[in-house]
């Protein structure tokens, strides 16, 4: 059999971005401290988010922390280098162990973050295709999962982790299966200014 030679591109994808952060921004661990609600969302359980969407008001040194994290994402990897953008709303999530929360994503916001301020022992967060089923056919179990064939992609954060990906990306946190409350903070960014051109212009103040 002669030699075979495939190149694969995984078109339009939908990035996650993990990045290590090396800079001090354990005063937000104080988020564990906020005002909490329980969400009531079907297919959740025991998971609650601070009353306050704007904890990073009280932030304002790690949130430009965070903001420069993610101009670094967007201009080195994406190349956006001409929009420019602010976070919109902010909130602390807390799993309780054994809870989970349900699929969803974020509307009115163009890019999301979560910041691990806690090591998570327990409970992943887990993206999924945004069509869950997008094949005409239901093939039988592929022998490897990998990024070209995969429904759902869970990822295990760690203390001092920061992701950004885009806000209509699916995503869940998992059965927390540590004896330990989960924490994170989440957080939308948006654009401002002017962004595109002619008759598709916007203005964000």
């Amino acid at each position: 059999m002669t030699t075979i030679s495939a190149s694969i591109y995984p078109l339009f994808s939908s990035p996650l971005a993990s990045i290590d952060v090396r800079v001090d921004l354990s005063r937000l661990a104080e988020i564990q401290q906020f005002e909490y609600r329980k969400t009531n969302e079907i297919g959740s359980s025991e998971t609650y988010i601070t009353k306050n969407n704007k904890v990073l008001n009280y932030y304002q040194a790690e949130a430009d922390m965070l903001l420069e994290y993610f101009y670094y994402y967007k201009d080195e990897h994406l190349k956006f280098l001409s929009t420019d953008f602010r976070i919109s709303t902010s909130w602390g999530t807390k799993t309780n162990p054994g809870g989970y929360s349900q699929y969803h994503n974020h509307k009115n916001s163009a890019f999301s973050g979560v910041f691990y301020f806690d090591d998570v022992s327990g409970g992943e967060i887990e993206f999924a295709s945004t069509n869950l089923d997008p094949q005409s056919f239901q093939f039988n179990t592929p022998s490897e999962v990998n990024i070209l064939n995969a429904k759902l992609f869970p990822y295990t954060p760690r203390k001092n982790t920061l992701l950004f990906f885009p806000s209509y990306l699916i995503h869940r946190v998992t059965t927390n299966k540590s004896p330990n409350a989960r924490y994170s903070l989440a957080f939308n960014l948006i654009p401002t200014g002017e962004i595109s051109a002619g008759d598709s212009s916007v203005s964000f103040k």
